[in-house]
């Protein structure tokens, strides 16, 4: 079934995750405005009432307070056209992002009532519209004039940017005669491109698809005869070397038309070509659009077109690893196979419908082969299966792309990808050939359905990502004046790479430290744990989580990007995509701190270790804790202990079995206990809130385990 993700317990002998309450950003309106301009927007949320600024992931865009859950931002004319993440500063500490967009174009706000087509709002093209579906069955209108022969781009922006607006576009012409409709063009975002037949008025209305209704439904309507790409080929670059690039898309500069069978639904294209060189030191990844968790695993940029109109909607662009390589038609038939040489990444199209993409490549015995397709990963809309064949057409792999990829994020940040890969070690001396197609290639193809397929020998890496510890709810990282917090480092481990990974941090706010820790053998991922002073004072700030590994006498080193969880979930994988920055907050003390010291550094596999964990009370809090250990060395266990109410120390045992395999690893004990949901704030019991189970970690234990004895 394709689709279907298999959920893997990566935190071995978790405790459920919970702490105090961290606020919730669920909308800011209007989410975005025109560089060069002063808005004022409302947000709305979960324990943001207090809010006192605005923390934005650019440092051009700034906030003061303008009343009760209201700012003004000011974004300076410097900033770059893109998205940006926006956080409420509160008094629990920073809170989830949203997403804020920075155009280059004028802009307008929706003004109620305008549910029905003769109230419409008139807006001057071109224009980005900032509405909300909010109060009701909401439906917006717009009119706008177009002279005949204009080729409008109507673009909503909602999904891309953290709406829960399911977006659904129709066009009226001057007649009041519908002329167009849709809906999930980009994910959950509508786009029309009509030419006006004739001059006059033309109306768009949007609304939800199932007529739902919110704060959190906000979007962006871009309207106007405005740049717009389809697809750029290749899509795949060497980083800091000039490419020669041919864009595809509607409304371009100079463009030339495109051949027929490059159309999108019907709609004809336009074609240019220039030279791009991308900057991997400057280029980066999460300005266009947010970046789904695949795809955050990923080197790579956003590219627009610059032009006088202003700058296009954003395409994604790959850092290549290999020689780039175009796919040369024909070759939909294994007698046509495109020859290829290892490394290599070819660029590709599957275009018209029904194409089918053959590939041939030499291998010698013994050698040891990867071929990875990126279309999920690169264009977003391609559902790739690869199929592979030997010398004498031999099948020896069919249809991989059903959800490969290991998911190293469990339900908030799902790694797994339709992007299928073959690992293989040639038999013998000769010639494979490889087959590539989308999974509904009988009823699609078009321009924006590129994909980039890799030929090469293992290349061990690994890419790190942070992030926080809540499993179902948006969450942000903070740790407790006196105490310790973590956020979870996950790894994806490339190509067969399991060396260990040291994880430090830097950056951090004043009184707040960080012990090296690693991720070993097994693991994709490890607690990075915060400790900091009693007296350390409130703050927030951007940190940088670092790893570094060894590859025989090679050092490789990755910074890690943050994600995280935009929408709860339950029971299933959540929508969740890449931060562009890692946020941690100092706010007031928690009842409890834990101390663990172990009894040795090292333990034999097969053997048990003893590890002795001291509580530190606050006076006004008493109750029981129960101690489990977390994010434990593959088939290790800890039982559960408690340490009852009025005692300060208990003794936990770690169990490993035979087959562990031997390395470094780091581990926490947990310690849970019922706490008051607004403690921090409020030290009067009589005040106190309802109870939650608050989670929070020892000190960070890392340990050797040594192969087990030979019987």
């Amino acid at each position: 079934m394709r689709n279907l993700l298999f959920i893997a317990g990566i935190f071995v002998s978790t405790l459920a995750h919970a702490q105090f309450p961290t606020p919730q950003l669920n909308s800011v309106y209007p989410c975005g405005g025109q560089r060069g301009t002063e808005i004022e927007s409302t947000i709305s949320g979960g324990d943001i009432d207090a809010a006192t600024g605005l923390y934005f992931s650019h440092p051009g865009i700034t906030a003061e307070p303008a009343g009760p859950k209201k700012f003004k931002i000011t974004i300076a004319e410097n900033v770059p056209v893109g998205r940006y993440d926006v956080r409420a500063i509160c008094p629990l500490g920073v809170s989830s992002c949203r997403s804020f967009a920075v155009s280059d174009r004028k802009e307008f706000n929706e003004s109620e009532p305008n549910n029905l087509i003769d109230k419409a709002n008139r807006v001057e093209l071109p224009a980005i519209i900032n509405g909300q579906i909010n109060g009701g069955v909401d439906l917006d209108h717009y009119i706008f004039s177009a002279k005949k022969g204009q080729r409008i781009i109507v673009n909503a922006w909602a999904w891309r940017l953290d709406s829960k607006l399911d977006a659904t576009l129709m066009i009226y012409d001057p007649s009041g005669r519908e002329i167009a409709y849709n809906g999930d063009y980009y994910g959950k975002d509508a786009l029309i491109d009509f030419t006006a037949a004739e001059d006059g008025d033309y109306t768009v209305k949007i609304w939800d698809f199932i007529y739902s209704s919110g704060a959190e439904l906000v979007y962006r309507l871009e309207i106007g005869t405005l740049p717009h790409l389809d697809a750029i080929v290749p899509a795949v670059v060497t980083p800091g070397k000039p490419t020669t690039v041919t864009l595809y898309g509607r409304n371009l500069p100079g463009g030339k038309a495109a051949p027929p069978d490059m159309s999108v639904n019907g709609r004809p294209l336009e074609m240019l070509t220039q030279e791009l060189t991308l900057d991997p030191k400057t280029a980066l990844l999460g300005t266009g659009e947010a970046v789904r968790p695949a795809t955050a695993l990923l080197e790579g940029t956003e590219f627009r077109l610059q032009t006088p109109a202003g700058a296009s909607n954003p395409l994604f662009v790959g850092f290549a690893q290999g020689t780039v390589v175009p796919e040369l038609e024909p070759n939909n038939s294994a007698e046509t196979a495109q020859l290829v040489t290892m490394p290599s990444e070819v660029m590709g199209t599957f275009s018209p419908v029904n194409d089918l993409d053959y590939f041939k490549f030499a291998a010698k015995k013994d050698q040891k082969i990867v071929v990875e397709i990126f279309g999920e990963r690169q264009s977003g809309l391609t559902d790739p299966m690869l199929s592979s064949f030997d010398e004498k057409g031999k099948r020896l792999t069919t249809g991989m792309g059903d959800d490969s990829g290991r998911n190293i994020g469990n339900l908030r940040f799902a790694t797994n990808t339709r992007d299928g890969r073959w690992d293989y070690t040639a038999t013998a001396d000769g010639m494979f050939t490889v087959q590539v197609r989308d999974l509904y290639h009988q009823q699609r193809g078009d321009a924006r359905f590129t994909y980039r397929l890799s030929f090469r020998e293992p290349q061990p890496s690994f890419r790190l990502i942070a992030v926080p510890t809540a499993e179902i709810l948006p969450d942000t990282t903070v740790v407790r004046q006196g105490g310790k917090y973590w956020i979870d480092v996950l790894a994806h481990k490339e190509d067969g790479f399991d060396e260990p990974i040291i994880v430090t941090a830097e950056d951090l706010p004043a009184g707040v430290t960080a012990e090296p820790v690693i991720i070993g053998p097994g693991k994709a991922s490890v607690p990075l744990v915060f400790q900091v002073t009693a007296d350390a004072p409130l703050d927030q700030k951007a940190i940088r989580i670092v790893g570094r590994a060894k590859l025989g006498e090679v050092e490789l080193m990755n910074v890690a990007r943050g994600g995280g969880l935009t929408w709860s979930t339950v029971n299933t994988p959540g929508i969740s995509r890449m931060h562009d920055s890692i946020m941690l907050s100092v706010r007031e003390p928690a009842p409890l701190v834990l101390q663990a010291e172990s009894k040795a550094n090292e333990v034999v596999a097969g053997d048990k270790l003893e590890i002795t964990v001291k509580l530190t009370r606050s006076a006004d809090w008493t109750d029981e804790v129960q101690l489990a250990g977390y994010d434990l060395p593959t088939n290790c266990t800890m039982a559960l202990v408690n340490i009852d109410k009025g005692k300060t120390e208990a003794k936990v045992e770690l169990v490993s079995a035979a087959n562990v395999k031997p390395g470094k690893y780091t581990f926490t004990v947990n310690g849970s206990g019922q706490m008051a949901r607004n403690y921090p704030l409020e030290r009067d019991a009589k005040k106190w809130d309802k109870n939650l189970r608050g989670v929070l970690p020892s000190n960070p234990l890392t340990i050797e385990i040594l192969p087990a004895a030979k019987k």
